[in-house]
């Protein structure tokens, strides 16, 4: 992000070139992607988590940010990771969206109370990262939810602590779990109108295993069928598969460096 420093190289470098590398799982999937047009056009080369190889835009790897690990031991806790409504590039209300969001996030873990997995759930902030309506001080007056975790531990650390981690948007953290073989699901809230329609397909067939749930009961059903057997689940022979077939696309471990340097050398 130190623009000056980008702009002194290539005033001061002649035939500068300028490549990317994927930042956040939202990158090709988000319908109103602001940065994906500004990246691919004015790039020698972007560098993607292996979604696409074409002129410029090559089949990659994902940028690891969580360290492997083997099956944890079971803590019955399921996080419910709130999204954070940061200063962004978007032009319309934020406010509304996270608003919206907000009050689905309340309904669904409202709904919770009925089933015996509710003692379960902590309410996961992002650390550090403040939001005038998604924050535990909300939740506390709308929801009657028993749990919050204000732990400021690195997602890297955190992931270790839970049985399943929950995101209520395509979050970065949803394919770095995906990477390293974590339990992790998504509950989408407006899945037609965020995901882009060429990739929707591949998100249902996660669908049709549990991985990914556009409904509120459809995820309650599914926890209830679980929550005691949640790595039993996950690491199913059928699971494993829609899983390591997502897996090469969106969060890929292919690693082939030459074929990077190639691509610079161009």
């Amino acid at each position: 992000t130190n623009e000056i420093f980008k702009l002194y190289v290539c005033k001061n470098l002649p035939n500068t070139k300028y490549y990317a590398g994927q930042h956040g799982g939202a990158t090709p999937i988000y319908k109103y992607g602001v940065l994906d047009t500004y990246l691919f056009n004015h790039l020698d080369g972007f560098f993607n988590w292996g979604w696409q190889d074409k002129k410029n835009n090559f089949k990659s790897f994902l940028l690891p940010k969580l360290t492997k690990v083997g099956k944890i031991k079971k803590n019955n806790k399921i996080a419910f990771m709130l999204r954070p409504m940061m200063h962004s590039t978007e032009t319309w209300d934020k406010f509304e969206e996270s608003l919206f969001l907000f009050k689905k996030n309340i309904e669904f873990i409202n709904k919770c109370k009925n089933f015996s997995f509710y003692d379960k759930i902590f309410i996961k902030g992002y650390p550090s990262v403040k939001c005038k309506i998604n924050n535990f001080e909300n939740w506390k007056k709308y929801s009657s939810v028993k749990n919050f975790d204000y732990s400021q531990l690195s997602f890297d650390e955190y992931k270790n602590s839970c049985d399943l981690n929950i995101f209520t948007y395509e979050s970065t953290g949803f394919f770095q779990l995906i990477n390293i073989n974590r339990p992790t699901m998504i509950l989408f809230s407006s899945f037609n109108r965020d995901i882009k329609d060429q990739y929707k397909n591949d998100f249902n067939i996660l669908s049709n295993v549990g991985v990914i749930h556009y409904e509120h009961d459809s995820l309650l059903k599914h926890l209830n069928k679980i929550d005691n057997n949640i790595n039993n689940w996950w690491y199913s022979n059928l699971v494993q598969e829609k899983i390591n077939s997502f897996k090469k696309k969106f969060a890929s471990d292919e690693r082939n460096f030459q074929f990077l340097i190639e691509k610079i050398k161009l």
